[in-house]
């Protein structure tokens, strides 16, 4: 007796023991999630300067932003493009170290003046930029570059170019084969009946055939209809004074 309450008590101690460990706490419930606080936004200190002069060297664009080149980085200079006519500008972007360096320079560069030599006015304006990083150029390689001479058609091209080319017959020549043809077929088809067909010809013969199929399987489905129109033949024969195909006397 004793030992079987001991067993018993055993396995009761290991089942506590596995909810106790599924659970991780008392009752079997598992542990409260810790939320994560969420990330503080990155302040916004990336600035954009259009309207700049179409072909405004980078350098002197860096000579002019020397007094600020300490307060910002990621510099990146997109040259005009001269196929959007009127509105090709140059622009320049930048990243700066705080907001309030921004603003500072926001204020004093925005309307700034640049003139070329022909005294022609591009006045800049200075915006937050709506992409915040540097933009990725990554370099297509096309896997077809330097492969033309390996290409089995370009090679099959210069076979057919290396060869020969016969030239053609004369018109005098071609003349001369077309009546011997034409002399041939006239032989072989003397004293023949030849029956020229077309597509059309072809279509109206297979109508024609379907119709009558038709027409006689009508009449075999109505064998009254057939006696009805025999027995009118006859009486109006009759009357006509025709027996078997000849006139007699009405008398």
């Amino acid at each position: 007796g004793g030992g079987g309450g001991d067993g018993a008590r055993g396995k009761k101690a290991r089942g506590n023991s596995k909810k106790g460990g599924r659970g991780g706490g008392k009752g079997g419930k598992p542990p409260p999630r810790q939320r994560r606080e969420p990330s503080k936004p990155k302040p916004l200190c990336r600035v954009v300067v259009r309207r700049l002069p179409p072909q405004l060297p980078e350098e002197i664009l860096l000579q002019v932003l020397a007094p600020y080149k300490a307060h910002f980085s990621n510099f990146y200079f997109i040259v005009g493009d001269p196929t959007l006519d009127k509105f090709c500008f140059s622009r320049a972007y930048m990243t700066f170290v705080t907001k309030e360096e921004m603003l500072k320079f926001a204020q004093a560069f925005d309307g700034h003046c640049f003139r070329n030599k022909k005294g022609e006015e591009h006045r800049a304006i200075v915006e937050l930029a709506p992409l915040q990083r540097n933009p990725r150029h990554r370099p297509r390689v096309d896997k077809l570059t330097a492969t033309l001479e390996e290409d089995s058609d370009y090679k099959a091209f210069l076979e057919e170019l290396e060869k020969e080319v016969e030239p053609l017959p004369s018109a005098e020549v071609w003349l001369e084969q077309y009546e011997a043809q034409q002399r041939e077929i006239k032989e072989q088809t003397r004293g023949k009946v030849v029956e020229h067909s077309t597509p059309l010809l072809d279509y109206l013969k297979k109508k024609q055939l379907t119709k009558s199929k038709v027409s006689w399987q009508t009449n075999t489905k109505h064998p009254a209809s057939m006696f009805q129109a025999a027995e009118i033949t006859k009486t109006a024969c009759r009357a006509c004074g025709i027996t078997n195909g000849q006139f007699v006397s009405a008398t």
